[in-house]
């Protein structure tokens, strides 16, 4: 199954795409009788393709902040009986 998530562009940044990989199971009941899904996305980005360039030196060297961001994103949505 392919999920096309759409998000409005939030002024002044990349238009660089992020792909995500996950599951998505159901629909199964809930104790209430609605009808669930879940859905378990997950991806990374680098955070320099969007200008997100902040970052500290460590005193021992290196930088506080990595380059590479993980999303990791769990959610469900209910159809109500």
């Amino acid at each position: 199954m392919e999920i096309l998530v759409c998000a409005k562009r939030v002024p002044d940044t990349s238009e660089n795409e992020i792909e995500l990989n996950g599951d998505v199971r159901g629909p199964l009941a809930d104790p209430w009788g609605n009808d669930r899904v879940s859905v378990e996305l997950e991806g990374a980005l680098d955070r320099n393709d969007y200008d997100i360039g902040w970052n500290a030196p460590l005193p021992g060297g290196g930088f506080l902040v990595g380059d590479r961001v993980t999303l990791e994103l769990v959610f469900s949505a209910v159809r109500e009986a």
